[in-house]
């Protein structure tokens, strides 16, 4: 991959183009940084958000989480139609 690099910058000297090679360079390497610093903060915020409302209500984060059914309670009956039921009608 190194070697790759070299050879491109190289070719680029040879050619008297080596100015807008590094140019494109700078501003890949710009964006990628800044990819970066917005993957981090994007992170950081959905970090914090889940702990507040974690400790808001930690008793549903025990239970398995927002937006999960909670356990069934296997002393009522489950609701669900018999095998041979036709549930159209």
């Amino acid at each position: 991959m190194i070697l790759l690099i070299v050879i491109i910058l190289v070719a680029a000297a040879v050619t008297g183009s080596l100015g807008g090679v590094l140019e494109v360079a700078a501003g890949v390497a710009v964006g990628i940084v800044l990819a970066v610093i917005g993957l981090a903060l994007l992170g950081y915020y959905y970090a914090r958000h889940k702990l507040r409302r974690m400790g808001r209500d930690p008793e549903r984060y025990r239970q398995g989480g927002y937006g999960r059914t909670p356990p069934r309670d296997p002393s009522k009956p489950r609701g669900d139609l018999p095998r041979d039921a036709d549930p159209y009608g």
